[in-house]
């Protein structure tokens, strides 16, 4: 067991702890201690997904999820990757607290153990399926017990203080053995049935996919969908509520399908088209682009870089492990296209021009978490007599060639160059910083200042999808001054400040 995960079991026993938050700590603590038995498999399956053997599943916002077999037995592995709200060690706790207090509820994911050092929550493998991947005659298969067992057990788990994401994604359904919510959390209201029933007509709701829809066919499917749902479920409010409370029920469902279509239509424009990144990538979950001043708060409260100095900033930097130097930047990509969900690329490397205009690729997909961890452990090396304008542009040409999202990789390189210079804290820097998120396109279109991007000269002409040639470049940087190797929008930085 880790010496994080033994804190953590202390902790959680500790007396300091309130117990009337309604938190099971001896099973909290049971469920930690339970990570051993699942350990090597952890192991096995962190060096597929190193090597890229290991696909991802799926995941959200605050992790990255896949499958694991055991003895037989199939398991889900979360892997949680932290966002603006949440750091990973956040989303442990919560699935750890709100996983003990469900273990013994039915219709609820089985989480089985987790740990903190290791940075996983491992939970039973669900039998299911998607609502939205169902068939409307499959909808209308469903039966009156398996529906009044999903309100059932959302009443009673909302008493013990679960807290159900009303997302279609985080329900699954079996036509033998009905509905189990998952990805549940902690800190939910007390709900009655009447109530609970509402959340059911909620999450079956397929209206916000139905207005985000990519084509014809696949609207068509979901209203298809949605009229079954509707169908069935009203079918079974009727007979289980009097008049007057199925009114209730159908008039609250209906609003939150408005609210849903509102919703969608900040990501749908008038033209039919879903909100897109500069290169055409849907932002399924848009929020509003980065400001200078929220990207200051969000460094400050999420990763503890907040010093007027440079180079002090820099160290905080480098305090954090490469998983939250990973999530640093993975943050600020998504968050100045504004989007909810990260955008890393997870299907492919992708063609650019070199600084002498030739077609390169980039770093391939197997090799991008070694170079990415050499990177880290060059600039966590690096002496702090370095300039920290130099160091950061090493990073920001790390994130240009190992390209690792969808869209925004300049964008993001631009952010990390100018986050370590002088004058983070004045005004100038607001203005700085809204050249550098602006995308390329958008300043071309306008007519107006086009913010230069980070270009490896050095090494133009040369195979840019080497990790052994790309990494020999990245750490002479932090040890040569090496005249004219890079170009960038803030000129190329001396080695020595």
């Amino acid at each position: 067991m880790s010496e994080i995960a033994q804190s953590q079991i202390d902790r959680i026993q500790a007396d300091s702890m309130p117990e009337s938050d309604g938190r099971d700590r001896a099973v909290e603590a049971a469920l930690l201690r339970g990570f051993s038995t699942h350990k090597e498999k952890v192991a096995e399956l962190k060096l597929g997904i190193r090597e890229g053997e290991m696909t991802s599943i799926g995941g959200g916002k605050h992790s990255v999820v896949y499958e694991l077999s055991r003895d037989g037995a199939e398991y889900i592995v979360r892997i949680p990757k932290g966002s603006g709200d949440k750091s990973p060690f956040d989303v442990i706790e919560e699935h750890v607290a709100a996983g003990a207090i469900a273990h013994d509820l039915p219709g609820h994911e089985r989480f089985v153990t987790a740990d903190y050092g290791e940075g996983v929550v491992i939970s039973e493998k669900v039998p299911g399926a998607h609502i939205d991947a169902m068939r409307p005659q499959d909808v209308q298969a469903m039966t009156d017990e398996h529906i009044q067992s999903l309100v059932a057990h959302r009443v009673e788990g909302s008493k013990k203080g679960v807290k159900y994401d009303l997302v279609m994604g985080n329900l699954l359904y079996d036509a033998e053995n009905g509905f189990v919510d998952i990805d549940y959390g902690l800190g939910g209201e007390e709900m009655d049935e009447q109530y609970a029933a509402y959340t059911v007509l909620f999450s079956l709701d397929p209206t916000e996919r139905i207005e985000q829809a990519d084509t014809t066919t696949e609207r068509e499917r979901l209203t298809e969908l949605r009229a079954a749902v509707d169908a069935r479920l009203y079918a079974y409010i009727d007979e289980h509520f009097t008049n007057d409370d199925a009114l209730a029920i159908k008039r609250r469902a209906l609003l939150g399908r408005a609210q849903q279509a509102a919703f969608a239509r900040v990501v749908v424009g008038s033209s039919g088209e879903a909100q897109k990144t500069a290169n055409g990538n849907i932002i399924h979950r848009p929020k509003a682009e980065l400001t200078g001043s929220n990207y200051r708060q969000l460094l400050a409260q999420e990763f503890g870089i907040s010093s007027e100095s440079a180079r002090e900033r820099l160290e905080q930097l480098k305090g954090l492990s490469h998983e939250g130097i990973a999530t640093l930047l993975e943050e600020i990509n998504s968050e100045v296209q504004g989007s909810k969900d990260s955008l890393m690329e997870q299907e492919k490397a992708v063609q650019l021009q070199d600084g002498e205009g030739v077609l390169t690729s980039t770093i391939p997909l197997e090799h991008r978490h070694r170079v990415f961890t050499e990177l880290v452990d060059a600039i966590k090396e690096a002496p702090n007599t370095l300039n920290p304008a130099r160091v950061a542009d090493v990073l920001a040409l790390g994130v240009v060639l190992l390209h690792p999202f969808k869209d925004g990789n300049g964008r993001t390189a631009r952010i990390i160059g100018l986050t370590f210079r002088d004058g983070y804290a004045t005004d100038e820097f607001l203005s700085d910083f809204a050249q550098v998120a602006e995308p390329r396109d958008r300043a071309r279109e306008k007519g107006g200042f086009m913010m230069n991007g980070y270009i490896p000269s050095a090494i133009a002409g040369v195979d840019q999808s080497d990790p052994d040639k790309v990494v020999k470049f990245l750490r002479e940087l932090l040890t040569e001054e090496h005249e004219d190797a890079y170009t960038g929008p803030f000129g190329q930085a001396s080695l020595k400040s």
